[in-house]
């Protein structure tokens, strides 16, 4: 295997040989790179501190705890907002942090660090890490998380990423491919382009837009606001809107929100209280009434939300009526719902907005799940957050749209 690249070309021309020479790295190389600065900047020191009090602060507190590490505080600016603690953990500000705890390591827990980072570096931190790198250091406590892994999976998977790679319809998408091996290669928000507008999210012009005609499908349809955004995008007309919704606790603003619109516009919507997946019956489900909610436990659900919830197939539930549009964003529970659209996909009719980020091997293995149904579809894939976040991948019938080339 190669070493691992050190320049990155971002925004050439997409090109096979470079996914290759990146799908030929050492994986070992590629940890021990991302390791050795989290070794050096937690070695000797005196615990955590944790620079971030949100979402991914507290699930990360919550792992090193569980690892027998010390948290000696949360470092945020917003700590006069937040209070004096969280989940039993001191919030300070950043500037007090360092004063209190400089010998501590200082691990930045937000999603877009680089404005945090500079300012830990500004009050003296010398060595802040970002959580990502953390998770690496840490794998057993840590990982997987979401799409993030270690590297060893995807060098694996080099045959199917690479057949991805020819399915791609454009050089945007093929591009994005390539970004996205390679920040998993070396956890380097630097090695990608910008992120797509994600106002385009589900409906990404030049590849496909939605129609007045279209029966629109709604998988994991939250509270409505998938929605609203597709009717926007249609001028406030539906065919028909099929609303998938398994978590009980979403369901009320859900038909709110339905409620509110004009008559003739909620006739045409219907709401399913369940879980799709691979075959009938029931599901766990963590019903945490958020966009987390999920059949899988993911990092931020507990065991408090467990409910029980029907579960049917995407192929009977649209039996009677088909589908034209169908958008897929179910926490990692995809998979499913496409093992049980076996007979929709097959016949090729309908566009496929199906959400990669879940898991690390939704990237390659939902968009040749689609490819081998023995449906016709162009393939596209998009980026609409930073790092591997909110990765769409797009199955447009052929001769519905051309993708942009």
């Amino acid at each position: 295997m190669t070493a691992l690249l050190e320049e990155p070309t971002v925004g050439a021309r997409a090109s096979r040989a470079t996914l290759e020479t990146l799908l030929a790295t050492d994986p070992d190389a590629a940890v021990a790179k991302i390791c050795a600065p989290v070794e050096a900047a937690t070695r000797g020191t005196s615990g955590f501190v944790l620079a971030g009090a949100g979402t991914a602060g507290r699930w990360v507190a919550s792992r090193l705890r569980r690892s027998g590490a010390a948290i000696h505080c949360f470092a945020d600016n917003r700590a006069h907002v937040i209070g004096p603690e969280v989940d039993g953990v001191a919030v300070l500000s950043p500037s007090r942090a360092v004063e209190r705890y400089g010998g501590a390591a200082f691990i930045v827990t937000v999603f877009n660090p680089g404005e945090l980072l500079a300012q830990l570096r500004g009050l003296g931190v010398r060595r802040p890490v970002h959580w990502m790198s953390l998770m690496w250091a840490y794998a057993e406590d840590f990982l997987p998380y979401y799409d993030l892994d270690l590297p060893h999976p995807m060098i694996a998977a080099a045959d199917d990423i690479l057949r991805v790679f020819d399915l791609l319809d454009d050089d945007v998408s093929r591009q994005t491919l390539i970004d996205q091996v390679r920040y998993r290669l070396t956890l380097d928000p630097g090695v990608q382009g910008p992120p797509a507008d994600i106002a385009n999210m589900y409906a990404e012009p030049g590849i496909c837009s939605p129609t007045p005609d279209d029966v629109y499908v709604d998988v994991g349809a939250f509270d409505g606001d998938s929605i609203a955004t597709h009717l926007a995008r249609t001028g406030g007309r539906a065919r028909r809107v099929i609303a998938v919704e398994a978590d009980p606790n979403n369901l009320p603003a859900l038909r709110a929100r339905i409620d509110e619109m004009p008559k003739d516009l909620a006739g045409s919507i219907e709401i399913h209280a369940v879980a799709v997946g691979a075959e009938h019956g029931t599901a766990t489900f963590y019903a945490d009434g958020t966009l987390s909610s999920s059949m899988y436990a993911l990092p931020n659900v507990t065991d408090a939300n467990l409910v029980t919830v029907e579960m049917t197939t995407l192929d009977d539930l649209l039996a009677d009526t088909g589908a034209s549009y169908v958008k897929i964003d179910i926490e990692g529970a995809e998979p499913l719902a496409l093992a049980g659209a076996k007979r929709t996909l097959a016949a090729g009719q309908a566009v496929w907005a199906t959400c990669l980020y879940h898991c690390p091997e939704h990237l390659w293995t939902l968009p040749l799940r689609i490819a081998d149904s023995g449906g016709r579809y162009r393939h596209a894939i998009r980026r609409y957050a930073q790092d591997s976040w909110e990765i769409v991948h797009y199955a447009v019938p052929v001769g519905r749209s051309e993708v942009t080339r």
